[in-house]
Formats: C-alpha cells, sequence, structure tokens
C-alpha cells in the first residue's frame, strides 16, 4: 500500500478490489464455481435419500409399518429357573 495517500491528517484509506481468481477466466471455470456446490449438495441429499430406510422420507402422516415378523405373544409366567442350585449345568473348571 506504498500508495495510498496517508497523511498525518488523514490516515484511513478505504481500497476495494475484487479478487481476479474467484471466479476464473474461462467459461469453464464460471460454470463450475456456480455449480459445483450445488451439485455436492445434490449428490448428498440422493445419497441420503437412497439410505433411508422409509420410503415416504418423512411425508406426513408418517406411515406405520406392521413389519414381516408375527407378533410377539407375551408368556403369563415363565416358571422356574435353574438358578445356581439344582439342575444347573456346570462347567469344567479351567486349568
Amino acid at each position: 500500500m506504498n500508495t495510498a495517500p496517508v497523511t498525518e491528517t488523514d490516515r484511513v484509506h478505504y481500497v476495494s478490489e475484487a479478487p481476479a481468481v474467484f471466479f476464473g477466466h474461462g467459461p469453464l471455470i464460471v460454470a463450475a464455481t456456480f455449480l459445483l456446490p450445488a451439485a455436492v449438495a445434490a449428490m448428498t441429499y440422493a445419497l441420503l435419500a437412497v439410505s433411508a430406510s422409509r420410503d415416504d422420507l418423512g411425508a406426513w402422516p408418517p406411515v406405520h409399518y406392521t413389519g414381516i415378523y408375527p407378533p410377539v405373544v407375551p408368556v403369563s409366567d415363565p416358571g422356574p429357573t435353574a438358578a445356581a442350585g439344582e439342575g444347573a449345568v456346570r462347567s469344567a473348571p479351567s486349568p
């Protein structure tokens, strides 16, 4: 900034300059500058949508699927279990 007109009384000088390499010089570089972020966002959304287990992707109202397995019927009384006492399976001691 040797060419800025800064003196003892006027110490502030504003310089505005756009970077020349932001958009590039050719039409392909300009197009890539604008389209690359949108393409990355679209690819990210597509990969997340494909990997989702839901078919509706959060549409309203939510659909509750029953699944492919039959419902599990709870057992009322499991009965006595074998604790460390009678009927317990004992393993051989380790060497």
